[in-house]
């Protein structure tokens, strides 16, 4: 996973790293997370370029 953010106050963050996910068949053919867990493989504060577009809130 890599995610890029920037906030309101214009700071930015940037990690990527990797989900670890268990999961369970509930026996009608659904799964259903039971665990998961995330290992980050980097992170830094650089600013993030490009525009950001307002999401509605």
């Amino acid at each position: 996973m890599q995610e890029w953010g920037r906030f309101e106050d214009g700071s930015s963050m940037r990690v990527a790293g990797t989900y670890f996910d268990e999961l369970v068949n509930t026996g009608d053919g659904r799964w259903r997370f039971t665990h998961r867990r995330f290992v980050a493989h980097s992170a830094d504060t650089e600013p993030v370029p490009g525009t950001v577009f307002p999401v509605g809130r």
